[in-house]
């Protein structure tokens, strides 16, 4: 099994299962389009061997879609963000055997996606959702293939779209007006992300048994970071006044932030921050995880050091910090301050004019 070039031309080499060797030529030029057309070959070649592939026991996506979730989906920390991102993805491909979903389905998925008729409450699907999407769909038919239900995965090689620089740092008075405007509990998932710097998931899922009001501290276990690593954030005195005030109303519950229909903690605030943002009228609009990017430029702008804000956001790298600390307007302003070197006293003199 190869590639393997004749002149402009790429050739394949691939067998059948039974012993059987073929070359052939790929008829293309580019080596990637070649290896699409060898995965091809080695798939129409190897169906007659493995029964699962035989016409009559094709499995459709939907429904492989189905065994993903309960195999793979319910194993993982990220359970309803990849639920989510499946939906769209049985919707379109739920029709198609999984040995018909190739990367021409896949350029039609995301133009369908990108179009002005792919309308989520009236915001445009981004070009990275569709990114999302399409490596959740690439790492199902790679599961697709370790399981035995496919051969090839004939999506392996999609390319991602370009997404736009994401760079968003709000403004002391934006996040003022956001607390001001916020209803609980996205008033006290703000709160804690401003004076932290934590992630939302470890926000939604804080137990009280992480909060040591006596001690000021909040220690997140491994198994609740995403490094995997424990890591203990001091609370300053907002937030002991918070979670002090938050305890009476919730004793006895698991949950700092319980949801009462379900007895579990929150998981979607998209819809209720991006209609704060409208309310707020900030524009232009940023992500909740940008207050962690704005937490960590407002410390190091007001003197803390890149250690300190590391184990703060808990980065295993810090380069990973570097990433996240952005220079805003003020913090370049003092920059130019600190560097001011005056004029010597005298008088100023002027540039002698040639003659």
């Amino acid at each position: 099994m190869g590639l393997y070039k004749v002149g402009k031309i790429w050739y394949i080499s691939y067998g059948d299962g039974h012993g059987r060797q073929f070359r052939e030529s790929s008829g293309c030029q580019s080596k990637e389009e070649a290896r699409m057309v060898l995965n091809e070959k080695m798939h129409d070649r190897r169906v007659d061997k493995n029964p699962i592939l035989r016409k009559d026991k094709k499995l459709g996506f939907g429904k492989f879609a189905e065994t993903y979730q309960k195999d793979f989906c319910q194993t993982i920390k990220s359970k309803p963000f990849y639920i989510q991102m499946l939906k769209p993805l049985t919707k379109f491909f739920g029709k198609y055997c999984l040995d018909e979903i190739d990367l021409h389905r896949v350029q039609q998925y995301r133009n369908t996606r990108l179009s002005d008729q792919a309308v989520n409450r009236g915001r445009e699907v981004s070009k990275t959702t569709v990114n999302r999407e399409l490596a959740i769909l690439r790492h199902a038919m790679n599961k697709a293939v370790e399981w035995g239900y496919l051969r090839f995965n004939l999506v392996e090689r999609i390319k991602m779209e370009k997404e736009p620089k994401q760079e968003r740092i709000f403004s002391d008075e934006e996040i003022s007006a956001l607390i001001a405007e916020a209803s609980p509990p996205l008033k006290y998932f703000i709160l804690i992300a401003v004076n932290t710097g934590c992630r939302l998931s470890e926000i939604t899922g804080l137990r009280w048994s992480e909060i040591d009001l006596k001690r000021k501290v909040i220690t997140l276990t491994a198994i609740r970071t995403k490094t995997q690593t424990m890591r203990h954030i001091n609370m300053n005195a907002t937030l002991v006044e918070l979670f002090s005030k938050l305890k009476l109303n919730r004793e006895g519950s698991e949950y700092v932030f319980e949801n009462q229909d379900t007895g579990k903690p929150f998981k979607w605030i998209s819809h209720s921050w991006h209609r704060l943002l409208k309310r707020c009228k900030i524009d232009p609009p940023g992500r909740f995880h940008d207050l962690r990017h704005t937490v960590a430029t407002k410390a190091l702008e007001r003197g803390a050091s890149i250690v300190s804000v590391q184990h703060l956001l808990g980065h295993q790298n810090i380069a990973t910090t570097n990433r996240y600390s952005h220079a805003t307007d003020e913090g370049k302003k003092g920059a130019v301050r600190l560097i001011e070197f005056e004029e010597p006293k005298g008088e100023v003199e002027e540039f002698q004019k040639k003659a």
